[in-house]
């Protein structure tokens, strides 16, 4: 069974190894290497944000990955991160509806957006596995 927390301080190390990881980069809008400073201000803004909210994935003791989501007018944007260890192991469509059962339980009628680069096949599967509509390409 996988279980959806809030992200904690203790969190911070292991996201910063996940988000440079070479397919997490390859994945990314963004294919910078985030230096640790900058992802440590990161991290410390999003767990005061009250416009987003980051939910970490567990299953036993192992952390499957993370899941954001920002809030931006009516919508919450979603941001899905499987931890290197544990990818191809299916659990990311999961890890998804896991996330959103603790988003939901704070957020009445919630609607929720992901952007993905269209060459990101698993991502694409993934989101399709868990509901979502392809809505457009580019």
């Amino acid at each position: 069974m996988i279980i959806a927390r809030l992200a904690l301080e203790n969190d911070c190390d292991d996201l910063f190894e996940w988000r440079n990881d070479p397919t997490t980069l390859k994945s990314s809008f963004n294919h910078s290497i985030v230096e640790k400073k900058d992802h440590n201000e990161w991290f410390k803004d999003i767990l005061q944000s009250q416009d987003s909210t980051l939910i970490i994935l567990e299953k036993g003791k192992k952390k499957l990955g993370m899941v954001r989501y920002d809030r931006k007018n009516s919508f919450f944007h979603v941001s899905l991160n499987t931890n290197p260890k544990q990818r191809g192991k299916g659990y990311s469509s999961d890890m998804l509806l896991s996330s959103e059962k603790l988003i939901s339980a704070n957020n009445n009628h919630i609607k929720i957006i992901a952007d993905i680069l269209k060459e990101n096949k698993l991502s694409v599967r993934t989101f399709l596995r868990a509901g979502y509509k392809l809505k457009t390409q580019k």
